[in-house]
């Protein structure tokens, strides 16, 4: 990394929303992570949001954002899931990672509600494993496996913890693959599905095969909301961004984006980034659980 890139790093710490007075302790914290993942190179154990702990290691960009940029690394849509989940609610979570919206998710919901957490890769699943057993929950339901269209195998990227992606047909990568099982999230359930009150779906730009295999949950409107992102990834697919909206649009759901700072819902944005679909359903929820929000 050059030196503007470092500048640019200590930028975009100084920035973050979740740093808002804080900055000292982003910096030193940011240092700290520095000596850790590159001269120490060893995990560590960090508590955060509720009191949950979870496992850092020092070649993953989920542990890193803890480091640089708080509690909530992945600002909005992680402030809106502190802010509208409640206990005993069902929290779904489509490319997990590490855990970082299960483990709020479940932090929130506790031991009368109920995640559903999937992960393709073998190395973020562990980790996924390992943070959910730290904290001792029987609540969270992980799965190793790939969400699409259809029960199948799937060639994955090995090597590059969060950003890992589903590899398209005919498409070889530089770094390390493996194959995992893949199947449609219609199918995991069958017809018994949990009435979940949120959905977060982050799989690198496989969202739109991803949701073709969950029609039944999209019509049912289950979940009535999701966050989703929509940042040029899915064109690798060939798939482009004005799909996947149209897509959630067919099936009922208005699309905005949810600024924390403001607190704020605007249907009118420009969708990037972290996108939020609605459902009435999810509209009558939000009028209940967040009345003080402002909607544009």
């Amino acid at each position: 990394m050059n030196l503007r890139a470092y500048i640019h790093r200590i930028e975009t710490i100084l920035s973050h929303p979740g740093n808002r007075g804080r900055q000292p302790a982003a910096i030193w914290s940011a240092l700290r992570w520095f000596a850790q993942a590159h001269v120490w190179r060893q995990p560590d154990t960090t508590k955060t949001f509720h009191g949950v702990r979870l496992r850092r290691y020092p070649d993953s960009q989920g542990a890193r954002s803890l480091a640089y940029y708080g509690t909530f690394p992945i600002y909005d849509p992680m402030k809106f899931c502190d802010r509208f989940l409640r206990q005993g609610d069902a929290f779904l979570d489509i490319g997990a990672n590490i855990g970082l919206f299960t483990c709020l998710a479940a932090a929130i919901v506790g031991e009368s509600g109920r995640v559903d957490c999937f992960e393709a890769s073998a190395k973020n699943f562990n980790r996924l494993k390992e943070n959910i057993a730290l904290n001792g929950w029987s609540h969270v339901y992980a799965q190793h496996l790939a969400l699409g269209p259809e029960e199948g195998r799937i060639s994955f990227t090995a090597d590059a913890d969060e950003i890992g992606h589903v590899l398209s047909i005919g498409v070889t990568a530089a770094g390390q693959t493996e194959e995992v099982s893949v199947d449609a999230l219609d199918n995991v359930f069958s017809a018994d599905d949990p009435d979940y009150i949120l959905g977060k779906i982050d799989i690198e730009g496989y969202e739109l095969p991803c949701l073709r295999g969950a029609v039944r949950h999209l019509e049912k409107m289950n979940p009535p909301i999701w966050f989703f992102e929509a940042n040029g990834a899915s064109r690798k697919y060939g798939i482009s961004e004005h799909e996947l909206f149209a897509f959630f649009r067919s099936r009922g759901f208005r699309l905005g984006t949810y600024d924390a700072t403001a607190h704020r819902l605007d249907f009118g944005a420009n969708l990037w980034d972290d996108v939020i679909a609605v459902s009435a359903r999810g509209e009558a929820l939000i009028a209940e659980r967040l009345p003080d929000l402002e909607i544009v």
